[in-house]
């Protein structure tokens, strides 16, 4: 069975996850690696970790991947990464957080996604659950979980990580949260690429958003309510020190 869990691993506490392929599941990565040339999803998400890290943003360490194979086909693979004690995903950890903590993470978080979109990397999964919050004063959400994407990516852009990162946060956030992730992430996007149109992305995501929750619907999950870009009043960005 597929499994994830804590381990020690050469002398130091580490998430391990994996788990075989079978049926369906080893049909398609096949067909993801033979014939649009993808790696294997644990594979693919340990080079992504190792781009992340390159790039300074907040992601796990890769400790190390494992990859069987029989026949040319994928049967086992699984991958270690760095334990982040006591990390919590940003769903859990939003509700018991002051608001002076919360603005330092949505500040982090927006300039650290549109640092990397500006790069060519797109999470592709970026919902509340693939972002760890270690405990700290001013604490930056880590990405995980990252193998869906990666930088260049071919068949999703920044427009789909907002809509993702939307669906739980179009109803865990304040219109004045919304607000300032956005400002904040516009802002860091004109540092990389000056012609960035806020309307033209932020409808884009509108749209993408309305897509994801008719998927989750069709899936049976609960779906997210409507979400609405607020209104966006910015003043024209002047330069910025960068940390």
């Amino acid at each position: 069975a597929s499994f994830g869990r804590w381990v020690r691993l050469a002398g130091r506490d580490a998430w391990l996850k994996g788990g075989p392929l079978r049926g369906r599941a080893r049909a398609r990565h096949a067909l993801r690696e033979h014939v649009l040339r993808e790696a294997p999803a644990r594979l693919r998400e340990a080079r992504n970790l190792l781009w992340l890290a390159a790039h300074d943003a907040p992601t796990v360490a890769r400790l190390g991947v494992a990859v069987l194979r029989r026949a040319g086909l994928v049967r086992f693979q699984c991958l270690a990464t760095a334990w982040l004690e006591g990390a919590l995903p940003l769903d859990a950890w939003w509700p018991g957080a002051d608001s002076a903590r919360r603005q330092d993470v949505v500040t982090h978080l927006a300039r650290d996604v549109a640092s990397l979109h500006a790069r060519g990397f797109v999470h592709r999964d970026l919902f509340f659950r693939n972002l760890l919050v270690p405990p700290g004063d001013a604490p930056r959400a880590h990405l995980i979980d990252a193998w869906r994407g990666g930088p260049d990516h071919r068949w999703r852009g920044a427009d789909y990580d907002l809509a993702c990162l939307m669906v739980d946060a179009g109803g865990a956030w304040s219109a004045a949260d919304q607000q300032h992730f956005f400002a904040a992430y516009l802002e860091e996007r004109r540092l990389h690429a000056p012609d960035v149109d806020p309307g033209a992305l932020l409808e884009r995501a509108r749209r993408e958003h309305a897509r994801l929750a008719r998927r989750l619907a069709r899936a049976g999950r609960a779906a997210p309510g409507r979400w609405d870009p607020p209104p966006l009043h910015l003043p024209r960005p002047g330069p910025r020190a960068r940390s």
